[in-house]
Formats: C-alpha cells, structure tokens, sequence
C-alpha cells in the first residue's frame, strides 16, 4: 500500500511537471524577445563607432543617447583628444558612459606650414660681425620701355632701364628721359 501511495504521487506529480513546463517556457521565451527587440521607433547602435571629430549632425544623432542639442555640442566643441573631453562641451557623465562603446576619436592632423613659407634663419655672420639678411627683390612697376626712364619723386633722381632700380624705388613714376631733364631730375650717378 505504502508504494501505491508513492506511485500514484509520483504520476501526479509528473503530470504537474509536464503541464507547468510548456507554460513555463514559452512565457519565459517572449519574456527574452521582449528584452532583445526594441521599442518601435528607438535608435539602435551603429555597426561601427562614429568618430566624434569629423562626423556630422545627422551621424551623431544616429547614436543612441545623442540627440539634435547634444549633437551641436560636441560639434562645437570639436576637437577631441578622447571621449572623456565631450565633459568640456557639456556632456554629463552618464551620457559619456552610455555612449563610450558607440564612438570612437580620431587624430585631428596637425596643420602642417605651406611650402612657400620657410623657417627664419638667424643672420649669417661675417667675420663675427652679423650681416641682415637679403632683401627679397621688389617687382618691377610695370609700363616701362625704351626711351621712358624712372623718376625717383622723393630725391628727384631718374633711372634708366637697365639700372637696379629702374621701376623699384618706392616714390616714382615713368617719364620720359627729356621730360624728367626738364622737370629737374638728375641722372644717377650708378648704375647697377
């Protein structure tokens, strides 16, 4: 009698079993989709990491926890030397936490000086005594020619082509040769 008793609790009770576990797993397997599917309408992370310095709006706001006036902010406040800086721009500390995994900072370039700009070098030394350095030639002032010299205005001297400072000197005007004779020029005395 005593395992009549115990076969016949056994059998109830594996009946129990078999009728809660079909239950039992199929509300426990919507509860995991329920975990894993978003809500209608929510951002999902992006497959790679959007690079604070050079992404745009519409990319940052892309990224979960980043809206369109947190987007400005960090666009303001570029650049960036590392995902902890986004502070400086008035990002809280959770929102930086939360984001951390989805973007990344990329090396801003260092602007680099033209070509045409060149180091300045100390003067060059003659003998210890130090000389300046070469002045850059000035153009030429244009509408010169034969027959037409180089009226210096300010110390009344002319110029004749060929001179070094035929059309250089900072006051002057082209003339012609007789016109500057009977204005009062001079000749130079040097060319060179």
């Amino acid at each position: 009698m005593i395992i009549k008793q115990f076969l016949s609790a056994a059998a109830c009770t594996l009946v129990l079993v078999v009728a809660v576990t079909p239950g039992f797993t199929q509300s426990s397997g919507s509860a995991a989709k329920r975990q894993q599917s978003p809500k209608p309408g929510a951002k999902v992370a992006p497959a790679n990491p959007v690079d604070l310095n050079t992404a745009s709006e519409a990319e940052l706001v892309s990224v979960p926890g980043i809206g369109t006036s947190t987007a400005k902010k960090i666009i303001a406040g570029r650049p960036y030397s590392s995902v902890a800086d986004l502070s400086k721009a008035g990002i809280s500390a959770a929102s930086i936490k939360r984001i951390s995994p989805m973007v990344k900072i990329s090396r801003v370039p260092t602007p680099q000086p033209s070509a045409s700009l060149k180091p300045l070098q100390p003067p060059r030394t003659n003998g210890g005594k130090a000389t300046p350095p070469p002045v850059p030639a000035q153009t030429v002032a244009p509408g010169g020619g034969p027959g037409v010299v180089w009226v210096n205005t300010e110390t009344k001297v002319f110029h004749e082509p060929g001179d070094k400072w035929y059309g250089r000197t900072k006051h002057g005007k082209y003339m012609k040769e007789s016109e500057a004779v009977a204005a009062g020029y001079r000749a130079a005395k040097q060319k060179k």
